[in-house]
């Protein structure tokens, strides 16, 4: 259960004190009859908490937080918040390609669990390498020619992206536990 959603729930109680003013029961939990001006405090005190988590359900929600993948986009796609995706980072579990919308937030976090990944360029174009370092900044690592791979050791944490020549970002990619493999196509 999400803590905005517990907070929620906490709120919507608060408020209940605030306009009825106690003298009720939820399950095992009894609200005592509560006098004028803990209710005022309860009914604002419930207020400010229902708007700051519903704002935050809200937030995790919307289109700017999501992060499209953009292997196919004639397929369906995963969606994953940018809060999965830091969750992901820190538990070292495997993401593949999460898309270029998030680029200015992605950084490496740590060193963490070992692995590699294979750029395979099938394009009809050059592509550059780049690393997110610690602080989301490009560190490039390889100019991959058409036809061509490129090995790289890394961790699960840190993100790679490719780009085309003009440093237009093609797709930006997190390790898998297995060697991955990222195919570059036009």
């Amino acid at each position: 259960m999400d803590t905005e959603f517990v907070l929620c729930i906490f709120a919507i109680i608060l408020v209940l004190i605030g306009i009825i003013g106690g003298g009720f029961q939820i399950k095992e939990i009894i609200i005592p009859k509560v006098r004028m001006p803990g209710r005022i405090a309860a009914l604002i005190l419930g207020s400010f908490i229902m708007v700051f988590s519903i704002s935050e359900i809200f937030v995790e929600s919307t289109v700017g937080e999501r992060i499209l993948s953009i292997e196919n986009p004639a397929k369906t796609q995963k969606v994953l918040t940018k809060a999965e995706i830091e969750k992901a980072q820190r538990e070292g579990q495997e993401i593949g390609d999460v898309g270029c919308i998030l680029e200015p937030t992605l950084k490496s976090i740590n060193g963490g669990i070992e692995t590699f990944v294979d750029f395979r360029n099938n394009s009809s174009q050059p592509v550059q390498i780049f690393w997110l370092n610690y602080d989301g900044e490009r560190v490039e690592y390889s100019n991959l020619q058409p036809d061509k791979s490129y090995t790289q050791q890394t961790y699960l944490s840190h993100p790679w992206m490719v780009t085309n020549q003009l440093g237009e970002c093609l797709k930006i990619y997190f390790p898998t536990k297995e060697k991955g493999f990222v195919n570059i196509m036009d």
